[in-house]
């Protein structure tokens, strides 16, 4: 299994995909109805980006990440189709980006019903256990962390209140799906 910390800072992707502006005839000042907003994507121009996307990450050694030129290719695509295409004010926003490097291979225990499992870390990801997500933020656990598992996918006021134990002050751990990460972290 994976066990990481991440941030998530970005969510350009349905801009990019789905908001084909003809800036002449639409005032994007109003909001879209989400079936008003679904109905106005072309799929031969969602296709379109994703070629573009994918060309980018080609013609960068395979990458699109945070920190490689991939990523900066990618963020002036974004940033010049909406300029020229959209009636959208652009603005970047330059930001520090955290790194670490880990002092030892770290190991994770844990404690269910009384059975002790160890976990061991490997930079080789198919001997890992577990591995850090590159670009998270470091952490000291000089002692035992109590965790919670939030049932189903965390969604809902009755998965956070139904957690044992509660998840107050602990850390939760949350399944991916059917909410954004955002509705996530405000119901925790």
């Amino acid at each position: 299994f994976f066990i990481g910390l991440f941030v998530t800072s970005i969510d350009l992707i349905p801009t990019v995909n789905g908001m084909i502006v003809n800036k002449d005839q639409i005032d994007i000042s109003k909001q879209l109805s989400n079936v008003r907003y679904a109905s106005s994507i072309n799929i031969d121009d969602v296709m379109k980006h994703l070629d573009e996307l994918q060309n980018i990450a080609t013609s960068s050694n395979g990458n699109r990440a945070v920190k490689t030129i991939g990523f900066n290719r990618t963020l002036d695509y974004i940033t010049n189709y909406l300029s020229s295409n959209t009636n959208l004010k652009i603005t970047k926003t330059f930001f520090y980006l955290r790194n670490f490097q880990l002092i030892r291979n770290p190991t994770f225990s844990s404690t269910i019903d009384g059975v002790v499992k160890t976990y061991y870390y490997s930079t080789t990801l198919s001997l890992a256990d577990f591995y850090h997500v590159q670009y998270s933020t470091s952490v000291d656990l000089s002692s035992n962390v109590i965790i919670t598992v939030i049932p189903n996918l965390g969604c809902s006021d009755d998965d956070w209140i139904s957690a044992r134990p509660y998840p107050l002050g602990i850390v939760a751990l949350v399944k991916r799906g059917d909410c954004t990460f955002e509705s996530k972290a405000r119901l925790a």
